[in-house]
């Protein structure tokens, strides 16, 4: 599984610069208008962890969204658009051959706390010499956010595409045979009334976070702990991380989530 140290030798840097820009181009407006649509979605996975949030914080975001409601109204369900956009797209590639896992955010909302997203993270099972597959299937309906998506594919196997609704998915090649673990492990989940996604397990989405090493993604994996308790897969998750270890020789993961894994269960 040698591979797998390509997780951390991927060109990173260019895709958080691609990342910046796309994020730079947003307007404030709009900026104001995902952020109000999005936490009118969320809503309700927002009140199921209300006591972390606290009332008065939940209290405040409620009078944001009234007080904008007209103008959000005008944008319509963009939250509907990404979770729709994301069914079509797993439908697309299942009938293609192509199975899929989202990860990020919709599978943090899944199972652990919502967390606001502006677009839809999936990961699918085709190489990086494969991309032709891909971006023949997303010719007709969709549109690269990448100006070259050929060689964003090619460089760091990951291409931003929007739907024919402006709702964007970000999705992500297998480069390691722990990509392909995680989406052979993948569940469906009923993540709204009657919509069903294939979503990454949570151990998995752990193992990602733990690897990601963010400040955000440690407290991810917390709420991951503290929501999922005895159901998760101990043995799994220990063991992915002590192959990491190894791979990409680094000795702090396993302890890393042990403290966290331990600070969890203290404050439930």
């Amino acid at each position: 599984m040698s591979n797998l140290r390509r997780i951390r030798e991927a060109k990173w840097e260019e895709v958080e610069a691609e990342e910046m820009r796309l994020l730079r181009e947003t307007t404030p407006g709009q900026g104001i208008l995902d952020y109000l649509a999005l936490r009118s979605e969320f809503e309700a996975w927002l009140q199921r962890d209300e006591t972390v949030y606290g009332a008065e914080y939940i209290a405040r975001l409620v009078r944001l969204q009234e007080q904008f409601h007209r103008l959000e109204e005008s944008k319509g369900d963009r939250m509907e658009k990404l979770i729709r956009a994301l069914i079509d797209l797993q439908t697309r590639l299942e009938e293609a051959g192509i199975p899929s896992a989202a990860i990020g955010g919709l599978a943090l909302g899944a199972w652990g706390k919502a967390r606001l997203t502006r677009d839809a993270d999936l990961k699918i099972l085709l190489r990086r010499d494969e991309r032709q597959r891909l971006l023949k299937l997303l010719e007709a309906d969709y549109r690269s956010l990448n100006a070259d998506p050929d060689e964003m594919l090619r460089r760091n196997g990951i291409v931003f595409v929007l739907n024919s609704e402006g709702a964007r998915i970000d999705i992500m090649l297998e480069d390691t045979e722990f990509d392909a673990q995680i989406i052979a492990r993948a569940q469906l989940v009923e993540i709204m009334p009657g919509r069903q996604v294939r979503v990454c397990s949570p151990e998995d989405l752990i193992v990602l976070k733990m690897l990601a090493s963010r400040p955000q993604d440690w407290v991810d994996v917390e709420t991951l702990i503290q929501k999922q308790a005895e159901n998760l897969d101990e043995g799994y998750i220990l063991k992915s991380l002590r192959l990491f270890e190894q791979l990409i020789d680094d000795s702090t993961l396993i302890s890393s989530y042990q403290r966290i894994r331990e600070r969890a269960r203290r404050d439930v």
